[in-house]
C-alpha cells in the first residue's frame, strides 16, 4: 500500500475532515496503527495496518461509539475488517 503525501499523524485525540484527502493515523499499540481516510463525499473508512502498511484485523478491545446511536459495528467482508463513518456521525474511539 502506498502512503500518499496527504498522510497526517494524530495523537490520542484529533479531528478528521471530509473536505480533503488527508489520511489520519495513530499508533494504538506496538505494531498496530489506526487509519481514517475519506472514501466519498460524506463517508470515511476506519481500518488498521501493521508497521509494514498491510491491513490487519480490528483489535479485539477496539470500539467506536456513536454518541447518538450507540456502538458502530465492524463491517466484515472476506479478507477485510473496517468501519465506515458518515459525515454526521459524532463518535469516540476506545481501546
Amino acid at each position: 500500500m502506498m502512503i500518499n503525501s496527504y498522510l497526517e499523524e494524530v495523537n490520542a485525540k484529533g479531528s478528521f475532515s471530509f473536505r480533503n484527502d488527508n489520511i489520519l493515523q495513530t499508533q494504538i499499540q506496538d505494531g498496530v496503527i489506526l487509519r481514517i481516510e475519506r472514501v466519498g463525499m460524506a463517508v470515511a473508512r476506519v481500518y488498521f495496518i501493521d508497521v509494514g502498511s498491510a491491513e490487519i484485523q480490528v483489535p479485539e478491545r477496539f470500539q467506536i461509539q456513536d454518541h447518538t446511536n450507540g456502538d458502530i459495528q465492524v463491517l466484515k467482508l472476506p479478507g477485510r475488517e473496517e468501519y465506515f463513518l458518515g459525515w454526521a456521525d459524532t463518535v469516540t474511539t476506545r481501546y
